[in-house]
């Protein structure tokens, strides 16, 4: 198994992770579609969460050709719908990309998307196949490599959920005022 095969298993995890988050809890997706003035219902959203979570779960364990190309084509849409709704700024409260737990749309979004994008046509390119087919020649069985797709799969969730909302909480702290930092675990205390 490649380095390459790897990567496309994370993001097939982060495409499914994606899909599962948007079909049980579709309403901000909706409403990131509508504010870039798209048509958008609970249903149609529904249904296009599912079709992500399935072509997330095929990357991850045949990949190949044409579920890689598959897989580039929706990021590639992906990165475009998010750097129009970073360009709405303030119109647009959430990227809809993980349910409830979507962020602020962000340049991160972007580039993750876009490399994704990279990644998978790439992957296509090379006709990259995914873990069923090297199993039983992966250390314990698959379960291992199986284990660290799944974890970089999930830094790269959390790339584009906990990120740019601690990146908002590092430029709201007032550093110059020599208070300690607030993440809820410290609180500044009042000059005497």
């Amino acid at each position: 198994m490649t380095v390459l095969a790897g990567l496309v298993g994370m993001v097939g995890v982060l495409l499914a992770a994606g899909g599962t988050s948007k079909a049980r809890q579709p309403a901000s997706t909706v409403r990131s579609l509508r504010a870039l003035r798209l048509p958008a219902s609970v249903v149609a959203v529904r249904a296009m969460a599912v079709v992500e979570a399935g072509v997330g779960a095929l990357l991850v364990v045949v990949a190949g050709r044409w579920i890689c190309a598959v897989g580039a084509l929706i990021f590639a849409a992906f990165t475009i719908v998010s750097a129009r709704l970073v360009r709405l700024g303030g119109d647009a409260t959430s990227c809809g990309c993980f349910g409830d737990r979507s962020a602020r749309p962000s340049w991160w979004h972007v580039g993750v998307d876009a490399g994704a994008t990279v990644a998978l046509a790439t992957g296509a390119i090379a006709s990259t196949t995914g873990v069923a087919r090297h199993w039983h020649s992966l250390p314990g069985q698959g379960w291992v490599v199986l284990g660290l797709i799944g974890l970089g799969g999930y830094l790269l969730v959390a790339l584009m959920t906990v990120l740019p909302d601690t990146l908002d909480a590092l430029s709201a702290v007032d550093e110059p005022a020599g208070r300690n930092l607030e993440f809820g675990l410290v609180r500044s205390r009042p000059a005497r």
